[in-house]
């Protein structure tokens, strides 16, 4: 008898998380319309049909925390962003983040203010030029001056 007790509350507990998993997802019927509309935004593979440039100062002028539908509109725009990696990691989730900077770190800077790139799984599948051993190939945390490349040619 406890061992039935035992297995039917584990049973629910793996439910439980198996539903907490999905909505935390944006995958649940319960999860918010932001929620399922981040999660539509992963999971997309068709980039638009335009890439404009884009600067720091005006990805740093968007609104924070606006309406959904404001946001959405403006997740409509693919842009383009030069910069240097100061950082990549591997999200919870899956996806790569990419901590971009507009100009290279020296070794006794700190971090600098960074815009997120952000490659998800979706975006990465069948590419070898999206995996993260192939990204980090190009991470350079911190520039180094040498003989070739002086500290003034990073400016």
């Amino acid at each position: 008898m406890i061992l039935r007790v035992i297995a039917a509350v584990t049973l629910a507990l793996g439910a439980a998380a198996l539903l907490a998993f999905l909505h935390e997802m944006g995958l649940s019927p319960t999860a918010s319309v932001a929620a399922r509309h981040l999660r539509a935004m992963k999971d997309r593979v068709a980039m638009p049909g335009a890439v404009a440039p884009a600067t720091y100062d005006a990805i740093a002028a968007l609104p924070r925390h606006a309406p959904l539908a404001q946001v959405a509109a403006l997740e409509q725009h693919a842009v383009s962003l030069e910069g240097y990696v100061q950082r990549m990691l591997r999200a919870a989730d899956g996806d790569v983040h990419l901590e971009m900077v507009p100009v290279a770190r020296m070794p006794d800077d700190g971090n600098l203010r960074y815009v997120t790139a952000e490659i998800t799984p979706r975006w990465r599948r069948g590419s070898t030029n999206w995996s993260f051993a192939r990204l980090a190939s190009f991470t350079v945390n911190v520039a180094v001056a040498t003989a070739l490349a002086p500290a003034a040619s990073f400016a």
